[in-house]
């Protein structure tokens, strides 16, 4: 010491020797009671980690084990260790061992490090850190193993300047040979790896006057803010170790991941699966993907975008945001669902990491039965916007052939809009939204458009089609649809038909029909060459869907020798009342037929036809008005809200529906049940011309047909007054009356 204070040491030399250590070390301290000292440092030791550790406080049962070669030597300041800052510095060591083993009792992780060789030296304002491994094993249980081989990894720590204090940050770029992880019975292993890796120790930031948040703090909790709700078990939920959590609690880690060739193998998903390129950056919570493209059986896909919010997702606090696009040249569902649900319950009996023994093809043409698909919930703490193209698409007996949409899923809410896929039943565009607010609140919305559809494929598609008009069954050709719908459905992915609101709007050339079924009383009756219908020239139909009845509005059609119209309503309860006018026929004189009852049930009258001249009703602009606003809601469903666009879709539906269906018969003159001979067809025109010359001259009736066809020129509120004029209640009690007698023969079939 000198007078001033001032204490140096010098050690020329220093050997010591406990159980686990033995150093030999020379140097010198100046100012050693100072604010910063100066060290400088050369030694050489050896260390027995498994000794050595009885010396140290058995804190989170951590052990060690394995003999390190360690050498050292430092001309440093204690400011320049404190902070990072090496300028004037000189440090260099290396630390080698044949091999290293930590243990942490307390997380159950084990590690195992084979040929260790460190070598690090400083810089101008840096340590630089060289690492080779020949391998390292990560263990955590029995649950998770991570292997890496042959690893070249160089670092470097240094300090920032974070919420003005310097934070030490570690920067490492490693190069393994082999990456290995296996996870429960799956594992995962890729043939090189290019990893660039920056760890900072987070700054903790000043402290702000109580109660004031920042607004970058505001914003991101007002993104990721997440309410479980009634099917909070249907989220996914991905939740990180504890150790791991409180970690990036102390550290914020980001970085760039290059992957090469790698595969997937796991019995419960059993498909050969092959990862051909991973490209991507990430931070503590986002993941930012440059290049994915992988393989499984004979699907494969690419992909790239954005995922963030990993932290508080990872936490079950916070909603994870996806913004990908999604490019496929096959996606075979069917062959991933038959793998996967042959792989429910699975065990691991792999022998070696690359086993894949249970791998299978069988399943490239599966089919696979979507009748008893239960509930399918939109997660809710998912926030997605994708952009999906494919090739081909094989889902049950469709094949989709390409396949291009926009997919938003956010607040339970599915959306798909600009929906374009050629199939083998046509080519369709839609857009549409399914949403899972609750059990009670589950509902769906399509605005969809069908052509180059073959009729039998159409209408077998949709077995309650099928049920509730069982005629149409038997149609074939080509048609055209449109639907634009909003509905209800129940927890057995049902529609509820009384929500069911809607237009559809069909259109078709040169059909044919090959049974007809009970309308060969019809066909009978006006002396069809081909009693099954036969061949329809050309069909365009409108409907509504309202109040669980579908409404057919007027429209013509060309069959065997006749021009025809016809409107109707068909009830989701089996209930029908349709009018047919002929328009052109080989008869003298051109009358109607009612057809009322129940599907099973069901007479037909002869009257006098509605439609006269050509004048058939034209309702194009109410019907593109109510699809128009259905699409507009559907793509607007996050502004709008599901229950104000379905609220909304109702009241437009219900506008140009109203009472429809309660169609006027004409006068009874021939009750279908009471087949005509072939002499009676040679009263028929007299019959029908003395049943026409009652009618006209009954004043009210021409009265009545006078305002109709004024109605029929009006654009507003047509159909409530074209109802309330032709539509009495008299058909009403006939078909309850029809309904009643059906019941009862049902019912005494049961008995019997």
């Amino acid at each position: 010491m000198d007078s001033k204070g001032r204490v140096d040491a010098v050690v020329d030399r220093l050997l010591a020797s406990i159980p686990g250590l033995s150093v030999d070390a020379d140097g010198e301290i100046a100012d050693l009671l100072g604010k910063d000292p100066h060290f400088k440092i050369g030694a050489v030791a050896d260390a027995e980690l498994g000794k050595l550790m009885r010396f140290l406080p058995d804190e989170g049962g951590i052990s060690a084990a394995g003999d390190l070669d360690i050498r050292l030597k430092a001309d440093a300041y204690l400011s320049q260790l404190n902070q990072y800052k090496f300028r004037n510095a000189s440090i260099k060591g290396s630390i080698v061992s044949d091999r290293v083993d930590v243990s942490m009792r307390g997380d159950s992780l084990d590690v195992n490090a084979y040929r260790p060789d460190i070598e690090f030296v400083s810089n101008v304002d840096c340590i630089d850190v060289d690492m080779d491994l020949d391998s390292v094993v990560l263990a955590k249980g029995s649950n998770l193993l991570a292997k890496a081989r042959d690893m070249r990894n160089c670092g470097r720590l240094t300090s920032v300047e974070r919420h003005g204090q310097n934070v030490p940050r570690f920067d490492l770029h490693s190069i393994s040979d082999r990456l290995f992880l296996k996870t429960g019975v799956s594992r995962m292993g890729v043939e090189s790896a290019d990893v660039n890796l920056a760890l900072e120790k987070r700054a903790r930031p000043p402290r702000r006057p109580h109660g004031e948040m920042p607004d970058s703090l505001r914003r991101r909790r007002a993104a990721s803010r997440y309410v479980a709700g009634e099917f909070a078990d249907k989220d996914i939920k991905v939740k990180l170790d504890s150790s791991i959590t409180a970690y990036l609690k102390q550290w914020s880690p980001y970085g760039r991941l290059d992957l090469g060739r790698g595969f997937f193998a796991s019995p419960a998903m059993p498909l050969r699966t092959r990862l051909y390129a991973f490209k991507g950056t990430f931070d503590a919570n986002s993941l930012h993907l440059d290049t994915l493209a992988l393989s499984s059986g004979t699907s494969d896909i690419s992909a790239s975008g954005k995922v963030g919010g990993i932290m508080r997702f990872t936490r079950g606090r916070g909603v994870l945001d996806l913004d990908l696009a999604l490019d496929s040249r096959r996606l075979n569902i069917n062959e991933i669902i038959a793998a996967l649900d042959a792989g429910k319950g699975a065990e691991d009996t792999a022998v070696s990491e690359d086993d894949e023994s249970f791998v299978t093809d069988r399943y490239a043409d599966a089919e696979v039965e979507t009748s008893d698909v239960g509930l399918i919930v939109v997660p809710g703490n998912i926030d997605a916007t994708l952009a999906v193209r494919a090739d081909t698409v094989d889902y049950t007996d469709i094949v989709i052939s390409p396949l291009s949409a926009a997919v938003r899923m956010k607040d339970r809410t599915l959306q798909l809009l600009n929906t374009s896929l050629s199939t083998n039943l046509g080519d369709i565009e839609a857009d549409a939204y399914y949403s899972t607010k609750s059990r009670r609140d589950i509902s769906a919305g399509a605005n969809l458009k069908v052509s180059r559809a073959s009729a039998y494929d159409l209408i077998h598609l949709i077995p309650s089609v099928e049920e509730m008009m069982p005629a149409i069954k038997s149609f074939e050709g080509d048609l055209a649809c449109e639907l634009s719908a909003t509905t209800q459905i129940d927890t057995m992915m049902n529609v509820v038909m009384p929500s069911l609101d809607g237009v559809i709007r069909v259109s078709g050339k040169d059909l044919m029909v090959r049974d007809a079924g009970n309308l060969r009383k019809i066909t009978r009756l006006l002396l069809f060459k081909d009693k099954n219908i036969g061949r329809i020239d050309d069909l365009t139909v409108d409907a509504v869907v309202h109040d669980s009845k579908l409404e057919v509005f007027p429209f013509e059609l060309g069959v065997d020798r006749y021009r025809m119209a016809l409107h109707g309503m068909q009830g989701f309860d089996g209930t029908m009342n349709y009018h047919l006018s002929l328009l052109k026929s080989p008869f003298l004189i051109l009358f109607g037929i009612n057809m009322y009852g129940t599907l099973d049930n069901w007479r037909f009258s002869l009257g006098r036809a509605r439609y006269r001249d050509g004048k058939v009703p034209a309702f194009t602009q109410q019907m593109d008005s109510v699809q128009v606003n259905i699409g507009r809601s559907i793509r607007d469903i996050f502004k709008v809200g599901v229950d104000n666009a379905r609220k909304y879709n109702s009241k437009n539906v219900s506008d140009i529906s109203g009472n429809s269906g309660k169609l006027r018969p004409s006068a009874p003159m021939l009750d279908g049940t009471d087949m005509m001979s072939g002499e009676d067809f040679d009263k028929l025109d007299s019959l029908l011309f003395e049943n026409m010359l009652h009618e006209m001259d009954a004043a009210l009736e021409s009265e009545v047909d006078e305002i109709i066809e004024e109605s029929f020129l009006q654009t507003q509120d047509l159909i409530k007054e074209y109802e309330s004029l032709t539509y009495q209640k008299g058909m009403d009690r006939k078909i309850a009356r029809l309904k009643e007698e059906s019941e009862r023969k049902k019912a005494a079939k049961k008995k019997k």
